[in-house]
């Protein structure tokens, strides 16, 4: 806009200051100095941050999430809370200066990572249809989605859903087995809200709301970008410096010539003369144990590091809601055994292996000290004899 009148710029302006009673200024339809685009695309803006204080003050404040975490002798709320006002006033000094400056612009601008695109064909079928819609809206659905994404994880737009679904449901879960059980109701409802709206985009106007989540790495590249990271230091302390993307590219040859040849061998191992279908449940997938050198190899470890990890937390915290958090690697393996069988899943693939590695060593050590406690016993009974 140009020339805009005076009264226009402090009206806007004022908005940002007037907590909750500016959203007024949308209603009136007689005063020029209000009834504009200018002020109320501010005035809009104005209330949605009014809003984000509102919500950290209902999450940090009124439910004190994470008052009992302690960091270096401060409450971790309170350092959330301070961090986030300032963060969130920061925001709206932001939005005056540019009211200041007679800039507009519409209020998702705010968070540049959201995004409003036109559905695209999921399913590669050549046509925009009620499946596309449907795997769309099940993308927002947690738990649901998670078994699907095997399928769909190359649509970029579906795995950016996929992924704010898995955080948002990560969050969530957190704060429930925490304890925190109204909060976490709260969380819900404000993602069913969400879903909903999302949803009736997808329906009546083939849109999908997400975020702009690429800059995340996928759940699947996470165990690459850790070990890159820690090549990255030890080759920087050993004089041999390689740069981030070269070792990850280098990592990235390894697990493709690594697949390539699991997937080879796989052709000539037999099929589990047991159902796949108890690899998928904790304890009774334990008689898996004879069945290792079978096509389902990988995900029988997958799913028998899981039962270990079932059992070291049940002995930890019995009873406890913390194993809703195996829902999250339950739900994802569920079609990758379909779909790959040389699926490994990041971190926990390793549990088993680990758990062999350490069974055997302590196998070796006990061994060890049958043999030196019959030396010694041989010795002593040599020196009797004497």
């Amino acid at each position: 806009m140009e020339n805009i009148h005076q009264k226009i710029k402090a009206n806007a302006i004022s908005a940002y200051f007037m907590l909750f009673i500016s959203v007024l200024f949308l209603f009136n339809k007689t005063n020029p100095y209000l009834n504009n685009e200018f002020v109320k695309n501010h005035t809009k803006t104005a209330f949605f941050i009014h809003l984000i204080f509102l919500l950290i003050y209902i999450v940090f404040i009124h439910f004190w999430l994470f008052k009992t975490f302690i960091f270096f002798w401060y409450s971790f709320n309170n350092i959330i809370v301070s961090t986030l006002f300032i963060l969130t006033f920061w925001l709206l000094i932001y939005w005056i200066y540019r009211a200041n400056h007679e800039q507009t612009f519409k209020i998702w601008e705010i968070f540049k990572f959201v995004k409003s695109e036109k559905l695209i064909d999921v399913d590669n079928n050549q046509v925009l249809d009620e499946k596309d819609k449907l795997t769309v809206i099940l993308g927002y659905i947690p738990f649901i989605s998670y078994i699907i994404y095997p399928n769909f994880e190359e649509n970029r737009s579906l795995r950016d859903t996929i992924k704010l679904n898995f955080f948002v449901s990560l969050l969530i879960t957190i704060v429930y087995i925490s304890w925190y059980t109204s909060l976490s109701t709260f969380f819900i409802l404000l993602y069913i809200i969400f879903v909903v709206y999302a949803s009736i985009n997808v329906v009546l106007k083939s849109e999908v709301i997400s975020f702009n989540l690429s800059f995340l790495p996928r759940i699947k590249d996470s165990e690459i970008l850790l070990k890159t990271w820690v090549l990255y230091l030890k080759n920087y302390i050993n004089w041999t410096f390689k740069p981030v993307q070269a070792i990850i590219e280098e990592l990235r040859v390894k697990n493709l010539e690594s697949r390539r040849i699991e997937e080879e061998n796989i052709k000539n191992m037999q099929i589990s003369k047991l159902t796949n279908k108890l690899i998928y449940i904790p304890i009774l997938n334990l008689i898996y144990l004879f069945s290792l050198d079978t096509k389902y190899r990988n995900h029988i470890i997958n799913w028998l590091s899981l039962t270990i990890i079932t059992i070291i937390l049940f002995l930890i915290y019995p009873f406890s809601n913390i194993f809703y958090l195996l829902l999250f690697p339950i739900c994802f393996g569920l079609w990758y055994i379909k779909s790959d069988l040389t699926y490994k899943m990041p971190f926990i693939f390793h549990v088993f292996n680990s758990f062999i590695l350490i069974k055997n060593k302590l196998s070796n050590l006990k061994s060890k000290a049958t043999v030196i406690k019959n030396t010694v016993k041989e010795e002593s009974f040599k020196v009797e004899e004497k």
